[in-house]
């Protein structure tokens, strides 16, 4: 519906099911430099949560709870009583660390996937000259693209870290597909946690890369003017 820009910083910042107002601002900026109708986009972004909820809330079974803590899943911080996300290591509101809580890691989970799609193929019968099937490697973009960005700092940091080392260490549409992912969650770290130690080296390392890159794009053309 919109520019590719603007429909990855959508689903950035509704990753989590939500939008809060820091992240709607930023939204609104880059909107209004596109000359998009705030409002409408508001109204579609809201939609898209609304819709994100309801297919979470059909996807997820009913549980019983049984206290704080059960097979490292917590529901209230066992010191302040604060709602705790799953996955979750230690309370946002108090800080308080759930000892024995095994964290649920994105970079994980993805991987688990990606081993999945490639055991369906391991059969080299159905291969063609040592090929895979097409389907092979675009069921594996698809995966990584569809994935959800992780919202809980450690993860997202540790998620970031794997993707950059995926789409360096790969070639194809599976890189580009690693490169957006990371892009994506680089995005969404900077609207999150924007001035946070543990991220900083990581928006320091890409702005860098950038004014290199523009560095080298500038010698080589003014290279290539003076040899005519």
């Amino acid at each position: 519906m919109y520019s590719e820009t603007i429909e990855r910083l959508i689903q950035s910042v509704i990753a989590d099911g939500e939008i809060t107002e820091k992240e709607r601002a930023v939204l609104h900026k880059k909107a209004e430099a596109e000359g998009i109708d705030i409002d409408e986009l508001d109204v579609y972004v809201d939609g898209l949560i609304v819709q994100q909820r309801s297919a979470a809330s059909k996807a997820t079974a009913p549980a019983q709870s049984t206290g704080p803590a059960k097979q490292g899943v917590v529901t209230k911080c066992p010191n302040c009583g604060a709602v705790i996300e799953a996955g979750a290591v230690k309370c946002a509101e108090c800080g308080y660390v759930f000892r024995g809580v095994e964290a649920n890691s994105s970079a994980q989970k993805l991987a688990d996937i990606l081993t999945k799609i490639e055991d369906k193929y391991s059969n080299k019968q159905t291969w063609f000259f040592g090929l895979p099937p097409v389907s092979y490697d675009s069921e594996k973009v698809n995966a990584v693209r569809s994935f959800p960005v992780p919202t809980t700092k450690e993860d997202l940091f540790e998620f970031i870290i794997s993707m950059k080392s995926k789409y360096e260490n790969t070639y194809g549409p599976l890189q580009q597909a690693f490169k957006g992912k990371y892009e994506e969650c680089l995005l969404k770290a900077k609207l999150l946690f924007p001035e946070d130690p543990l991220f900083k080296p990581l928006f320091e390392k890409k702005r860098k890369f950038g004014c290199l890159g523009v560095i080298i794009f500038a010698v080589t053309t003014i290279g290539g003017g003076l040899m005519f």
